[in-house]
C-alpha cells in the first residue's frame, strides 16, 4: 500500500495593492459598505477604497490637519475623524458633510472610543488629556488630565476604560472616569501603542514600542503571565479573526505576522521581500469575509486573503498506514518568558532584521522534508505521532549547527526529525545591520498517522 505524505503552509496572498494617497496612512476603518474601507493620514485626506478594485478612491472629506484616528459609528451613520491639532470632525456619511466639529484640545488624537449603551465618544490625546462627550448634543460631559505623558489608544471592559500611556503603563478608569488602578506593564519610555482583549475575555494583550505583546489575566487581577518579543521595533495594531482561530500583528520593522491564537505561534510573516510595506505598518482590518488590509508609512493599502497550500508526496512505501508530516510554517526562534530580543555570548540573535531562509524559500524545504523524512516502522506501530519542535542555529556561512528538539513526541520520532535537518543544504544566512549573522531558528513538524487508504491529489485550498 503507498504511503503519501502532505503538508500544509500557511500564507498571505496579496490580492490587491492600493495607492492614492500622498503621505503616510495612519488609520483605517471598516465601510458601512462591503468589502470597502476608510483611511486617513498624513495628506489629510479621509478616502473610500473598494478592496476589490484597481485603485479608484473617493474622497470623503479634505481635513485641515493631518489625521491620526478614525470611528465609524453604525448606530449613528457617522465617520469620526481625530486630528494632529487636537479636533474632531464628524462627518454624516449619507450625505459627506461635516456636521459638528469637536474642539477637544491642540495636540494629537491618537484614538477615538464610541460607547454604545451610554452613547459616548471617549477621545484620548498627546497631551495626556482624557475627554468623554455626549453624542446626542455632542456636549462635553468631562475632559480631565491623565497623565503628563501621551495617550496612546483605549478601550472598554467591563464598564472599565483601559488607556494604554507613552510611559509603558494602562491606567484603569471606572465607570465615571476617575482612576482606579495601573498596570505596568512595558519599560518607561515604550509606550503601549494597541490594546485588545482576547476572543476568549482571558486575557489583555498590549503591543508596544519595546516591541512586545504583553499577555495580562483577566481572571487574576490582570497579572502578566506572559511576554513575546513579537517584532523588531513597535508594534501599532493587533486584529482578531473573525473566528478568533488567529490573529495579526504589525509593526514599525515593516512587516506583520500571523499568529495562532491558541498556541500564540507564529504562523507567517511578510515582510517587504514577500510583498508586503517598504515602511511601517501602522494599521490593520480584518473583515468578516477574511480579507485582510494593511496600511503604513509607505502611502499604499494592502489587500490580503490567507490561503494553505496541500502538498503531497506518494512514496510509495509498501506500509499499511496513511502517514502525514505536516510542516507548519517555520519561524524565528524566541520564548514566551524572554524580557528582549536576546543577543548570546557567541553571537547567535534570536530576532534580526532579515531572517534566514531555505533555498528556494519554504515551499522547498517543505518539498525536502518529505523527500527525506522517513516514518519509523516502530513509531507507526506504538502509534506515536504529534508536533516535533526542532531548535538549529544558521550560521553566517549559511551552515546549520546545534540542531536539537526542544520539544518532542518520542526517541525515534525526535531523531528523524534531527536526522532531517541535519542533512539540509546551507541556507541564506540571517542579516543584522546589514551585517550575515548567526540566528537561532525553530521549526515546528507534526508528525499524525491517518487510517484512511484513500489516495489524494495535489489540491489548493483556500480557507
Amino acid at each position: 500500500m503507498a504511503v503519501f505524505l502532505y503538508l500544509s503552509i500557511m500564507k498571505l496572498n496579496k490580492v490587491n495593492d492600493l495607492l492614492g494617497h500622498e503621505g503616510a496612512i495612519y488609520a483605517l476603518e471598516e465601510s458601512f459598505q462591503k468589502n470597502k474601507c476608510y483611511s486617513a493620514g498624513f495628506d489629510n485626506m479621509v478616502v473610500e477604497w473598494d478592496l476589490l478594485q484597481k485603485s479608484n478612491p473617493i474622497a470623503i472629506a479634505k481635513l485641515p490637519s493631518k489625521a491620526f484616528s478614525i470611528l465609524k459609528i453604525d448606530t449613528l451613520n457617522l465617520l469620526l475623524v481625530g486630528t494632529a491639532q487636537g479636533g474632531v470632525h464628524i462627518i454624516d456619511i449619507t450625505t459627506k458633510t461635516e456636521i459638528k466639529f469637536l474642539l477637544v484640545q491642540t495636540d494629537m488624537i491618537f484614538d477615538l472610543l464610541y460607547i454604545e449603551n451610554k452613547n459616548q465618544l471617549v477621545v484620548v490625546s498627546a497631551d495626556g488629556s482624557l475627554s468623554v462627550w455626549n453624542c446626542e448634543h455632542w456636549t462635553l460631559i468631562i475632559h480631565k488630565k491623565i497623565t503628563t505623558n501621551k495617550l496612546r489608544t483605549c478601550i472598554e471592559f467591563n464598564s472599565q476604560l483601559l488607556v494604554g500611556c507613552e510611559d509603558g503603563i494602562i491606567r484603569i478608569l471606572d465607570s465615571i472616569f476617575n482612576e482606579i488602578n495601573q498596570i505596568v506593564t512595558h519599560d518607561s519610555g515604550f509606550g503601549v501603542n494597541t490594546l485588545i482583549i482576547s476572543p476568549s475575555e482571558k486575557y489583555l494583550i498590549s503591543g508596544s514600542r519595546d516591541g512586545h505583546l504583553n499577555f495580562h489575566s483577566l481572571e487574576d487581577d490582570y497579572k502578566l503571565v506572559k511576554r513575546i518579543p513579537a517584532h523588531n521595533f513597535a508594534v501599532y495594531d493587533i486584529k482578531f479573526s473573525p473566528d478568533h482561530t488567529k490573529f495579526i500583528t504589525v509593526s514599525r520593522d515593516k512587516s506583520f505576522k500571523l499568529w495562532d491564537s491558541k498556541s500564540l505561534e507564529v504562523l507567517t510573516k511578510v515582510d517587504y521581500k514577500a510583498g508586503g510595506h517598504k515602511a511601517s505598518v501602522n494599521a490593520v482590518l480584518w473583515f468578516a469575509n477574511d480579507l485582510i488590509v494593511t496600511t503604513g508609512d509607505d502611502r499604499s493599502i494592502k489587500v490580503w486573503e490567507i490561503t494553505e497550500i496541500w502538498l503531497y508526496l506518494n512514496k510509495n512505501i509498501p506500509l499499511k498506514t496513511l502517514i502525514t508530516i505536516l510542516l507548519l510554517f517555520p519561524i524565528l526562534s524566541f520564548s514566551q518568558e524572554r524580557e528582549t530580543p536576546r543577543v548570546l555570548e557567541n553571537k547567535t540573535y534570536d530576532v534580526v532584521a532579515v531572517s534566514p531562509e531555505y533555498p528556494g524559500g519554504p515551499q522547498a524545504m517543505s518539498q525536502f522534508i518529505m523527500d527525506n523524512f522517513e516514518y519509523p516502522e516502530k513509531s507507526i506501530k506504538n502509534n506515536e505521532q504529534g508536533t516535533i519542535w526542532v531548535e538549529f542555529v544558521v550560521r553566517n556561512t549559511g551552515k546549520l549547527s546545534n540542531v536539537v528538539v526542544v520539544k518532542g513526541v518520542s526517541k525515534r520520532l525526535d531523531a528523524e526529525c534531527v536526522r532531517v535537518i541535519k542533512s539540509m543544504p546551507k541556507w541564506s544566512p540571517g542579516e543584522q545591520k546589514g551585517k550575515k549573522v548567526n540566528v537561532r531558528y525553530t521549526i515546528p513538524i507534526k508528525a499524525k498517522m491517518d487510517n484512511s487508504t484513500k489516495k489524494k491529489k495535489s489540491i489548493f485550498r483556500r480557507n
